[in-house]
């Protein structure tokens, strides 16, 4: 179960699909409405039903007070299976998950990024806290693509995570949209949520799945949405436009290691924007912005 997407809320007109892009369509050319500031709202007020019509401030406050209360009842509690947790750790837990969201942390990674705050905790009992906070529904793990490859490098296999809802992973860091605006780095990383929540939704609409690729030469895409009949698209998230080109050059270099001959060739490779034009490149990848993304 995921918030609302950003379609789903009224943020997106839906004018490039993942249906669209899943059958190799050509997408139009077109300016998406949706602004910078925009945008920066939908990372800390997130999908929530209840808060569409609330202000900025009232969700931020509402999505803090659940994420306490998550922590405190739904995570910290203990069930048939296992001990109570401490309330003060899994915030602790939390946090560290909302620095390095999107990445693949390790249990060690986690415990030494805990350490730097004075949070002494054993990887066991890290581990112990990601299975409470999936089962609650407060991240996810993302599985890394297991495909046949032209190239000798070997696939890097952990998953990544992110939370439900970008929303979290802001109220994790006190994460304002002033404090975002000044902090780009911060925002990418939470666009990158924000897009990956609507992504796992939009592939369960068309019967598909998602996860990522990394190998061990360091060429990573953020996506792969691959449909039960093997179709399937690759996609980089990028914050800004001037990472266009950038990332279009990391699809066509990830496709040219693909053993396309077994797996077939990409019905679409896409770039997701925040904001910007749409538009099909000349080099056969489409340039999508967050806010014409449907399902």
């Amino acid at each position: 179960m995921y918030t609302l997407s950003t379609f789903e809320s009224g943020h997106s007109t839906g004018s490039v699909s993942m249906a669209a892009l899943l059958k190799g369509e050509t997408i139009s050319t077109g300016k998406c409405s949706q602004t910078f500031d925009d945008l920066v709202d939908s990372v800390v007020t997130g999908g929530w039903p209840a808060n569409l019509q609330a202000s900025v401030s009232t969700t931020m406050r509402r999505v803090r007070d659940y994420l306490v209360e998550a922590a405190r009842i739904d995570v910290a509690q203990p069930d048939l299976t296992s001990r109570g947790k401490d309330p003060r750790k899994v915030g602790a837990v939390i946090q560290s998950l909302a620095r390095g969201v999107g990445s693949s942390m390790s249990l060690s990674t986690i415990r030494e990024d805990l350490s730097q705050v004075s949070v002494d905790i054993s990887e066991r009992t890290v581990e112990s806290y990601l299975d409470a906070l999936q089962r609650a529904m407060l991240i996810e793990f993302v599985p890394a693509w297991t495909v046949h490859l032209r190239s000798r490098a070997r696939l890097r296999t952990k998953p990544k995570h992110y939370f439900a809802d970008p929303s979290l992973a802001a109220a994790a860091l006190k994460a304002s949209p002033k404090h975002l605006r000044d902090d780009l780095r911060l925002l990418g990383l939470l666009f990158e949520n924000l897009v990956m929540r609507d992504l796992l939704v939009y592939a369960q609409h068309n019967d598909a799945t998602i996860s990522f690729y990394r190998d061990n030469n360091g060429l990573e895409v953020d996506a792969i949405v691959e449909q039960h009949d093997g179709a399937w698209i690759a996609i980089e998230i990028k914050l800004g436009a001037n990472a266009v080109d950038d990332a279009a050059a990391t699809l066509q270099r990830f496709v040219g290691k693909v053993d396309t001959d077994r797996k077939g060739e990409p019905a679409a490779l896409v770039v997701i924007t925040g904001n910007g034009y749409h538009y099909p490149r000349t080099d056969g990848v489409s340039v999508v912005p967050f806010g014409v993304l449907g399902p």
